[in-house]
């Protein structure tokens, strides 16, 4: 694959490695990979995840990548391998497949995913993202430019949501961090049912019970919130916040303009009633009403 060929960048040469699967025992599973080498001659090795043996690539290089001024020094986009002309090293098969290989697990919206799932799926749509970022911009691929861009819009939402991972991962939630939890079940299609909030309550680090048609997550002693009580009644999905710290800043944050005390906020083309309890500037109760 690489010959004589010169790579554009480091991370070029790391993704056209882990696309060569182990000639030993035929894994494609990515090793850790050192590089070693000189002047224009270098290689990508590793021991095998698999089988454990040595794998390695061989890369020619415009120069030496470590010294001033080398091509392979510099900067390119984030999700990129290289500047605005394509791979010399990788082919657009490659890039295709490897896409089609990506596609079926980047059909997913970041905020349904629990800490596990959004850290295994994060990385997987980064790397679809540069694969097709990379695609188009070999001449005759612009057919792929349409899930490039839907690739590209994921990602953001991807990098939105890390908040709410990091604080999940600490195993607590801010006032506002929980709003914007609930909030965030909404997609431009439809509200969430019943169903999909008691859904993302079982994904909290919480103690879920159902009675009665009403769902309630008791949170941690740590925790901002102390409950989330959900419920429907003539097919309006309500969630009842009950905080244990918590102010107007927090609702603020939240609904994303100051003065949010009350009523109205709009997420993604929806108006959601959002009516809060307050006493002084401490919030005494938070309710969401998708209607």
């Amino acid at each position: 694959m690489a010959g004589q060929l010169t790579t554009r960048s480091l991370a070029e040469m790391r993704f056209a490695a882990s696309l060569v699967p182990c000639p030993h025992c035929g894994s494609t599973r990515t090793p850790k990979l050192d590089l070693q080498g000189g002047g224009t001659s270098w290689l990508l090795h590793g021991r095998c995840p698999s089988c454990g043996k040595t794998r390695s690539v061989q890369f020619a290089t415009d120069g030496d990548p470590f010294a001033d001024g080398s091509p392979l020094g510099q900067k390119h986009d984030w999700r990129e391998l290289g500047g605005a002309e394509p791979s010399r090293i990788i082919t657009p098969e490659q890039f295709i497949a490897e896409l089609e290989r990506l596609l079926p697990s980047t059909h997913v919206d970041p905020v349904t995913l629990d800490v596990n799932a959004w850290m295994e799926a994060s990385p997987v749509v980064d790397r679809a993202v540069t694969t097709a970022r990379e695609l188009v911009k070999f001449p005759a691929h612009d057919r792929f430019r349409g899930e490039r861009d839907r690739l590209n819009a994921l990602a953001e939402r991807f990098a939105a949501d890390v908040p709410r991972i990091w604080m999940l991962r600490q195993g607590r939630l801010t006032l506002s961090e929980e709003i914007r939890g609930v909030l965030n079940q909404v997609t431009s299609a439809h509200l969430p049912t019943l169903a999909a909030i008691q859904s993302y309550l079982e994904r909290r680090p919480a103690m879920v019970r159902t009675e009665r048609g009403q769902i309630t997550a008791e949170l941690d002693g740590e925790s901002a919130v102390s409950s989330i009580g959900a419920s429907e009644h003539h097919g309006v999905v309500t969630v009842v916040l009950l905080p244990r710290r918590g102010t107007r800043k927090d609702v603020e944050e939240a609904l994303g303009h100051a003065g949010a005390t009350t009523g109205n906020t709009e997420v993604l083309g929806h108006r959601i009633a959002v009516p809060v309890e307050y006493d002084g500037d401490n919030v005494k109760l938070v309710t969401i009403r998708f209607e």
